[in-house]
């Protein structure tokens, strides 16, 4: 919220809208944003009665449909919507007008999708066809709301530290987990260096519940990345040896050997310049390790 100063300080406005739940445990991930939104302004549900009002007026604007049903409703048929509104509104994550708009576009979805009866000029809109929309609507949130979602940390407390001089990541293993969760009091080792960390966790015990499979194919990619990293070291000397061979004999003619040895040395300088490549993948990955998890608690990847 810094970027408003000089003449458009005060001029600015920057919304934040979502729903009370989300908001708050975003507050509480970072209280410092609550001093940046310093005013609310918060939205009133529509009661089940102006729900209903925007339903009977979103499909009165339909003039190809007869919708006699919802301008002049029974009084039992009234009050079941009514009642069908209220419940709605208990349920997580109802959007109000938007979902009452979306249950008006449902109805006249399903009106002219039906087949007019003999004699019959003109679509119509059922008591029953209202009534299959609401309850399939009902029956959608209910099952929405009955579903398992994780549960995020809400409290500050309970958040990683948002600012603060970089630092290495512990180790995340299974091991290193059940450990920490045992002696919660003994804080993590930040001296050692990121790259030392993958090399430990790589030589490290095995953790419980890894696969016969899955240890193996750590173990080939440790042995791999410890193949690599050799093979660059000797490129890299190679390429060095030749170009000073080359650079000591440059009073020789351009004979046949001496070109074999200027097209050797480009194609150790193509295998070079992927060596470094990857040696800045390499770095960046340390940095990302060193900047620790993020506010969900998480590791940075790039």
């Amino acid at each position: 919220m810094e970027v408003f100063i000089g003449k458009f300080l005060s001029e600015g406005f920057l919304i934040l809208a979502g729903y009370d739940e989300d908001i708050n445990r975003l507050m509480a991930s970072n209280p410092g944003l609550t001093s940046r939104f310093s005013e609310t302004v918060t939205f009133k549900k529509p009661t089940p009665s102006q729900c209903w009002l925007l339903l009977r007026d979103s499909l009165g604007q339909v003039r190809q449909v007869d919708h006699a049903v919802i301008r002049q409703p029974d009084g039992q048929f009234h009050a079941w919507i009514l009642t069908s509104f209220k419940h709605l509104s208990t349920l997580p994550g109802w959007g109000n007008g938007r979902d009452v708009k979306t249950i008006s576009d449902t109805i006249i979805r399903r009106v002219f999708s039906c087949p007019l009866d003999e004699g019959q000029t003109q679509m119509v809109i059922t008591e029953g066809l209202v009534s299959a929309v609401l309850q399939s609507t009902i029956q959608k949130r209910q099952l929405r709301a009955t579903a398992t979602v994780p549960n995020l940390p809400t409290s500050p407390a309970a958040m990683p530290a948002m600012a603060g001089p970089p630092h290495t990541a512990p180790s995340f293993t299974a091991a290193s987990w059940a450990k920490q969760q045992d002696n919660p009091s003994t804080p993590p080792d930040t001296d050692s260096d990121g790259a030392n960390l993958t090399e430990a966790d790589l030589n490290g015990p095995r953790d419980p519940g890894v696969s016969n499979e899955v240890w193996d194919q750590l173990q080939a990619d440790r042995k791999q990345h410890d193949a690599q990293i050799k093979h660059d070291a000797e490129i890299i000397n190679e390429e060095k040896a030749l170009r000073k061979k080359l650079d000591n004999n440059s009073e020789m003619p351009d004979d046949d050997e001496r070109c074999q040895y200027k097209e050797h040395v480009r194609s150790l300088v193509r295998q070079t310049v992927e060596i470094e490549e990857r040696k800045k993948e390499e770095e960046a990955q340390r940095k990302l390790r060193e900047m620790g998890v993020c506010p969900m608690g998480y590791r940075w990847i790039s």
